[in-house]
């Protein structure tokens, strides 16, 4: 089961209409687990100059170090000898995270694009991605990791990549959306949906599961 184009397109706007505007977001209490699961705060985004090539697009400021895993712990920072002094982690800082979520055509289902950068700028290692409040630490067992990718055991694709937007071509990280489909297939079975509101009921679940490995909430 996959989106279509024209699909995703009114899923997205559906999706701003019922979590982000105004009047969804006072008529709707936010609580921590809704905010995980279905997160707020995004836009959509026409190209200039070529229609059919939208995109979600939020702007969000995140700690640099996960307080959510290990059992509510906070995440214990690795500790190495920053190469470069502007560089290196300030304890309590806040990095400034880019997220999108574009359409892929080649698996025709949505994908989770960002950047992450310190606030003077930097942007982060994949070291420090890994480390940062972004991607919870549960959800990243047995990867391999280079300088530029995660890979796993189980998949020819790597789980975390470095690649360029497709429709603004910034250089960005993306999680790669290789296994959506199935998964999000499965879970709309379990809860049943109807065709009129599938595409919304369909980017609603991919954000559920998403939501696995990405922590939306903002502190």
């Amino acid at each position: 089961m996959t989106l279509t184009r024209a699909e995703f397109d009114q899923a997205c706007k559906a999706y701003i209409s019922k979590y982000c505007s105004a009047q969804s977001f006072d008529a709707t209490p936010r609580d921590d687990a809704l905010l995980r699961r279905y997160p707020a705060g995004w836009s959509w985004t026409e190209h200039p100059t070529v229609p059919g090539l939208g995109y979600l697009s939020r702007l969000v400021s995140i700690p640099s170090h996960s307080s959510h895993d290990n059992g509510g712990q906070p995440a214990e920072p690795e500790v190495e000898e920053p190469e470069d002094e502007a560089a290196a982690a300030v304890p309590h800082e806040r990095l400034v995270c880019r997220q999108y979520v574009v359409f892929s055509p080649s698996f025709q289902v949505p994908a989770l694009y960002f950047s992450l950068h310190r606030g003077n700028g930097t942007a982060l290692s994949l070291d420090d991605i890994v480390t940062s409040s972004l991607l919870m630490r549960s959800a990243l067992p047995q990867t391999a990791r280079t300088t530029f990718a995660l890979e796993t055991t189980d998949s020819p694709f790597a789980m975390l990549s470095q690649g360029d937007h497709p429709t603004s071509n910034t250089p960005c990280w993306y999680l790669h959306p290789c296994r959506t489909a199935e998964v999000v297939d499965e879970i709309m079975k379990e809860t049943g949906y109807g065709d009129a509101d599938r595409p919304l009921r369909w980017l609603e679940t991919w954000f559920m599961v998403l939501g696995n490995v990405v922590d939306f909430r903002v502190e």
